[in-house]
Formats: C-alpha cells, structure tokens, sequence
C-alpha cells in the first residue's frame, strides 16, 4: 500500500516536473526567435543597400507582397524561413496600413499555450497570438494597441490556419470515396 502511494506521489512529481520544461521550453522559445529576429533584421539593412530592384520587370502578386513587407521592415529571408518552417504562412494587410503574417501552430504548441492561460479565454488569445503571429512580432503591450476587433479576427484567422474548424464545415469540405 505505502508503495502505491509513493508510486502516485512520484507521477505527479513528473508530470509537473513535465509541465515545468514544456513552459521553460516556450519561454527559452521566444528569446531564441527575438534574438534571431534582430540578426534577420540586420541582414535586411545589408539586403536593402545591395538589393537593386528593375522597374522594368513585371512583378506578380507575390513579389508585390514581399516588397510591400521588406518596406514595413520584414526581410524575405525571414518570411522564407518561415515558411519552410512552418509550411504555410498567410498575409493579412488590414485597413490601417498594418500588415500581419501568420502561421499555423502545432499540437505541442498549442497544448503549451493552454496549460500558460490556465482556461483565460483572453490570455489563450493573446498567447495564440503572441506565438502565430510571425510579423511584426507581437506582445501583450503591442496587442493591447491594435484596433478593438483585431485580436479577435487574428486568433480566429490563426486557428483556422491550424485546421480548428467547425466539423460542419469539415464534413462539407470532405469526399466520400
């Protein structure tokens, strides 16, 4: 018996201890991507004085796109790696001339962001964020400044791009072989 409950007792302790990585692992996360932003950002000066762009060629959408986001100060290289990343990175140019990038999160990611908000709908928000949204680089300051609706639709778009979507319209989007 008293081996049973030093056996319970043991769980728990690596569960926690379990918990405890995953959070230093996100936080150890963060620090990495800023630092490598800053790294990525001066390799945008560099690129930006020995970029030379023809006015003659025809541009295509994209190509507009990253122009438009390397004049906001977001380097191609960094949206390149991002995307091999991540897979898939969507661009949302709002109405205030802001432009965000977004990517999709993984389970493991979003297990993380769930344990930090602790069922905080609003902080599940703002860790989603924080987390998918790789341009401009957001925290609870910056978030806290956007437009009122924003959040909101960026989370919504995030979790989409995540594949979190009504079963209704999983099931519509489904083929029956």
């Amino acid at each position: 018996m008293a081996k049973q409950l030093t056996d319970v007792v043991t769980d728990v302790a690596v569960e926690d201890d379990m918990d405890a990585k995953l959070a230093q692992k996100l936080a150890a996360s963060r620090k990495a991507k800023e630092a490598q932003e800053k790294t990525e950002e001066k390799e945008l000066e560099v690129e930006k004085k020995t970029t030379i762009i023809s006015s003659a060629a025809p541009v295509d959408e994209k190509e507009l796109m990253y122009l438009e986001l390397e004049k906001m100060g977001c380097s191609r290289s960094y949206l390149v790696k991002m995307k091999e990343r991540h897979g898939t990175i969507i661009v949302y140019p709002h109405e205030d001339g802001k432009w965000f990038v977004v990517r999709p999160l993984r389970v493991k990611e979003m297990k993380m962001i769930r344990e930090i908000a602790e069922g905080d709908p609003e902080k599940l928000n703002k860790e989603i964020i924080e987390s998918a949204v790789v341009f401009p680089r957001l925290n609870e300051e910056s978030v806290s400044e956007l437009a009122a609706g924003l959040p909101d639709l960026l989370t919504n778009m995030i979790s989409r791009l995540s594949a979190f979507i009504p079963v209704e319209l999983a099931f519509s989007l489904s083929k029956e072989l």
